[in-house]
């Protein structure tokens, strides 16, 4: 790519590369290093002609939450989130703009938004909402959390 002087990087991530929520540590921890590469490569590579960029959806429905969380009778959709060919659609319609981060639904331009504009009360959001609602969720699952 750097010897045709174009091409383009795309990485997946999540809005939860930009934030962090309760008892999704790991996979918060991905999603940092995953914008933290991007942010990386896309330096070095800066005026190769080069792009770097990533793809930042929120929730999809997809079967990742009970595959992750381990629900019992198999795998089902995840019907708390965007759609997933629509999310696909706006990250490819990246390729044809110049942005360094794709939040494909608005849902995700709030959070990433409200996070980087309102970071205390944001936090503090996550911190009471959060914590609940991502228990009850996990636990929910089958999930034992320590008191």
């Amino acid at each position: 790519m750097k010897a045709r002087k174009y091409g383009q990087i795309v990485q997946i991530s999540s809005i939860l590369g930009f934030v962090g929520i309760p008892y999704s540590a790991a996979y918060v921890a991905s999603k940092h290093a995953v914008n933290g590469l991007v942010k990386c490569i896309r330096a070095e590579l800066k005026g190769t002609g080069v792009r770097v960029w990533a793809g930042c959806p929120g929730r999809t429905e997809s079967e990742f939450a009970s595959v992750a969380l381990g629900r019992s009778g198999g795998p089902g959709r995840d019907s708390a989130g965007e759609p997933t060919p629509k999310i696909v659609r706006n990250i490819l319609k990246g390729l044809d703009r110049k942005p360094r981060w794709v939040l494909p639904s608005l849902s995700a331009w709030m959070v990433v938004t409200l996070s980087q504009w309102l970071p205390g009360p944001f936090s503090w959001a996550m911190e009471r909402w959060g914590a609940g609602h991502f228990r009850k969720e996990v636990e929910g699952a089958g999930g034992k959390l320590a008191p």
